[in-house]
């Protein structure tokens, strides 16, 4: 089993990434766009993704907002790109799934998420991120 070298305390808090707010927009012409708001201590990352609307598509466009705006708060540190995400029920509720796949150098990891859908699909797929 590899060794995991213990990271300070201090350096998770910083790391630490809070969600603030999504924002699905309509338009006839541009179709939805969604944008997503993360903080991270004292400054606020945004991430947009626009595209056709239906219910799935807004789900995506939610899940791609997020990464972006965690893109933007970890710099070029790794990729992140969207695997995957799906609405699924279980246990008489409705969650979001998704799949992530980080990229560090010539590693990779696929990484997953879910959320009960509470507030709204968008959130719960930016939760879930």
């Amino acid at each position: 089993m590899p060794v995991v070298p213990a990271i300070p305390v201090e350096e998770i808090r910083k790391r630490r990434l809070y969600f603030e707010d999504v924002e699905v927009r309509r338009s006839r012409t541009r179709g939805v766009a969604c944008r997503v708001t993360l903080k991270k201590g004292d400054e606020t990352f945004v991430g947009e993704a626009e595209g056709m609307e239906n219910e799935r598509q807004r789900v995506e466009l939610a899940c791609r907002a997020a990464l972006h705006a965690i893109t933007l708060s970890e710099g070029s540190v790794r990729s992140l790109g969207l695997e995957g995400c799906k609405m699924l029920e279980a246990f008489e509720k409705e969650f979001v799934f998704v799949g992530v796949t980080a990229r560090q150098g010539r590693e990779s990891q696929l990484m997953t998420g879910s959320a009960e859908v509470k507030e709204s699909p968008e959130q719960s797929a930016v939760l879930a991120i």
